[in-house]
């Protein structure tokens, strides 16, 4: 196998999970421990993160149209044991794999979907709005409509019952598909004529359910086990219903307006216990999840934890939201027949900015050091001390000189730098910061309150600096317009140019090579190799995607230089041979950081 493939196989996955987080192997799912299963025959995992907490730990994604879902509605949504989120909505079946969203083709007669239901054997049903019913088992596709027995061709609910029955709603009185794939309808008089709106299994294969008329039943093993006439109960304007999985015989019942009822079965509905979750109206759907009731409504998101009603507020959805999942990370998803669907994550990024209330400005980069965090903006510095909890008002510059000797006014490190573009802060070997300032103080070495500045006058080529690199003699490389300098102790004592064959002035990266070479990356002409004997260029001639190279990171232990190129990730061999990685789905990357367990973060 070649030495290369874990690692560029570790890169992958670390970025697949960072980002997309919605695709895992079956074997994931061996250990999983928890027993209740949602409304699309899921598994309904502990979550990875609560949106009703005080605390913006989390970060919601709205898919529509606009960013990769075909489509700005959607009524269903399940996950198969593969990891696939299966979204269904009027413009189709849509499967998103954790990077891209692929519609079913609708000549598979799959269409308008309205109900997603997977079943204990891994097989996805499909009710549709116009076209029946489907069930999809790997890639085969069997469908039931009018020729096969449904009387109607809109499918509102499905639920799986004991001993494998698949349960369906199709327009009027409740169709069952045996184990056999035949279907039949429940032969009742009670519901026959009836519209059934919410179907819900609990983990006994028992299967509950209401009417248009707001009638409570519960099927078991194919039959009618209790049924509970709304005129008995005195319900009305029923929504949904969920079995209490805390107590048996005991459901949860919705309604448009703004009330849960919790009652027993047992006394005909009528012993209940009304929740308000006011100001949410008109609910689409109930899930008990960590034993909390989530809801899902006309407008907008809430749960009830031990009695006490919770929105979740500042979310891009807040409309006609149908219902809801966890996947296997726990992360919550949620589908709106106007606005698309919606992903939970954990936020594992910290804005120190705003926990910290910190002027916002684009930060360039950051270092630590001392205990502080060292940030350099298009504005200037700014300095945090985390263990004070506070940023630094001032850095007091004891001694500033030139390079050349001359004495310039101490002060304070941080008003210096006020309204100055710093686009690159290091610390050397010997705990020195090296600041790279755009076009006004050239390069600052600042030591302990010791300043020293480097400009053109003291030997580089411009102003305007870019990057500095430590070679591991003690050297500094400094990229500035027209090539890259050399410093050795308090001197500048070379400066590659064009001369050298530096045929582009702009650099944006700089490494030492593997043999002491000068290996930079520039704005447009990729890749230069330095030495005292010549210059190479390495070009998109050689295999490089783009002449832009925004980062180059020499990686010591597989013996390659990554490149961070303005459309692409790739690697370059020791004796500069260059390999794009084909597969890595994200353009627009910016660098590149190893952590101490070998996976890669992409910037």
């Amino acid at each position: 196998m070649n030495k290369l493939f874990f690692p560029l196989w570790k890169v992958l996955i670390s970025v697949f999970f960072i980002f997309a987080g919605a695709f895992l192997p079956f074997s994931a799912f061996a250990e999983e421990t928890a027993v209740y299963h949602n409304g699309s025959g899921n598994v309904n995992r502990s979550l990875s993160v609560d949106p009703t907490g005080e605390e913006n730990n989390y970060t919601a994604v709205l898919y529509n149209s606009t960013n990769g879902l075909p489509t700005s509605e959607a009524n269903a949504i399940t996950e198969t044991a593969e990891g696939f989120i299966w979204i269904g909505g009027y413009s189709g079946l849509i499967r998103y794999d954790g990077n891209t969203f692929l519609r079913l083709n609708s000549s598979t007669g799959v269409s308008s979907v309205t109900s997603l239901y997977v079943d204990k054997k891994n097989r996805l049903w499909i009710g549709t709005n116009d076209a029946g019913l489907a069930m999809m088992d790997h890639d085969n596709i069997k469908q039931w409509d009018e020729d096969d027995g449904l009387d109607y061709l809109r499918i509102t609910a499905i639920a799986e019952g004991a001993g494998g029955i698949i349960y369906v709603s199709a327009g009027s009185g409740l169709a069952m598909i045996d184990e056999e794939l035949k279907l039949s309808y429940l032969d009742d008089p009670r519901i026959a004529g009836s519209s059934v709106e919410a179907l819900r299994n609990d983990e006994e294969g028992l299967v509950y359910g209401i009417t248009d008329e707001s009638d409570i039943f519960v099927l078991k093993d194919g039959q009618m086990s209790i049924f509970i006439d709304h005129t008995d109960s005195g319900f009305s304007q029923l929504s949904y219903i969920l079995p209490d999985p805390e107590s048996k015989g005991c459901v949860y019942l919705s309604t448009e307006e703004s009330a849960i009822y919790h009652c027993n079965l047992d006394d005909s509905g009528k012993n209940t216990e009304k929740l308000d979750v006011s100001p949410i109206f008109s609910i689409s759907s109930l899930e008990y999840i960590d034993g909390d009731i989530w809801i899902c409504a006309q407008n907008g998101i809430g749960k009830l934890s031990d009695g006490v009603f919770k929105c979740v507020h500042n979310l891009p959805m807040n409309n006609s939201i149908e219902n809801m999942i966890t996947d296997y990370s726990g992360n919550l998803w949620f589908t709106s027949s106007r606005q698309g669907v919606m992903k939970i994550v954990p936020n594992r990024f910290s804005d120190l900015f705003e926990r910290y209330d910190i002027p916002a400005s684009v930060v360039n980069t950051t270092c630590l050091y001392k205990g502080r965090l060292f940030m350099g903006s298009d504005t200037g510095l700014v300095v945090l001390d985390e263990k004070e909890g506070c940023t630094i008002d001032s850095i007091n510059v004891s001694k500033s000189v030139t390079a050349s000797g001359a004495e310039l006014p101490s002060g304070d490190l941080i008003k210096m730098l006020s309204m100055k573009r710093i686009r690159s802060i290091i610390r050397d070997s010997k705990n020195r910061l090296w600041i790279s300032t755009w076009n006004s103080e050239g390069l600052l070495r600042f030591d302990d309150g010791k300043l020293m500045t480097f400009t053109e006058a003291d030997g580089l080529m411009s102003n305007r600096i870019r990057a500095v690199s430590e070679r591991k003699d003690g050297s500094m490389m400094v990229v500035n317009t027209g090539g890259v300098s050399i410093i050795k102790g308090d001197k500048v004592v070379k400066n590659y140019d064009r001369e050298y064959g530096i045929t582009i002035p702009e650099g944006l990266t700089v490494t030492e090579g593997f043999n002491d070479e000068i290996v930079l990356g520039s704005n447009g002409g990729g890749v230069f190799i330095i030495t005292d004997s010549g210059t190479r260029n390495i070009s998109t001639r050689n295999g490089l995607s783009s002449g832009i190279i925004m980062r180059i990171k020499r990686d010591d232990k597989r013996r390659v230089y990554w490149l961070v190129t303005s459309n692409s990730l790739s690697y370059m061999t020791e004796d500069f041979e260059v390999h794009t990685i084909k597969s890595f789905p994200y353009s627009n990357n910016y660098d590149i950081y190893e952590n101490k367990h070998g996976d890669m973060w992409i910037l």
